[in-house]
């Protein structure tokens, strides 16, 4: 999460940088079907299906994300809800949490929207930049 947030800053131009992003090609790294996708649809200039992917990635970190909340609910529950006043405490954590991830990835989607509309995505170092 906290690298996905550092990634956004670091493109995002009104984030201060100290240094020029540094492009490492490494032949021998491993490059997920994803990241194969984004780029091939961000060198035809086929910004908006790269964008869409990225915001369905999301969308589905924040279902599995919905779905562990519940398991984690029914876990402590089940382990340490002897009461009423524990059990509501007990959820009333794991929501909390939940919240805060899920408002986090929220952000997160707006600014890689803004991200595709503040970028120009011309050379192929500014879409290797994007897709890191």
């Amino acid at each position: 999460m906290l690298q996905l947030f550092l990634n956004i800053c670091f493109l995002h131009p009104s984030c201060y940088q100290l240094d020029v992003p540094s492009t490492t090609t490494s032949s021998s790294s491993y490059i997920s079907s994803f990241t194969q996708d984004m780029v091939d649809n961000l060198l035809a200039r086929r910004t908006e299906t790269a964008r869409s992917i990225m915001l369905k990635i999301i969308r589905d970190v924040q279902d599995k994300i919905k779905v562990l909340m519940f398991k984690y609910i029914e876990k402590g529950v089940g382990e340490r809800g002897v009461s009423l006043i524990a059990t509501k405490s007990i959820i009333d954590s794991v929501k909390t949490i939940w919240l805060s991830i899920n408002a986090d990835l929220e952000s997160a989607k707006s600014s890689i929207q803004e991200l595709f509309y503040l970028l120009p995505l011309d050379t192929v170092e500014q879409v290797q930049a994007m897709v890191e």
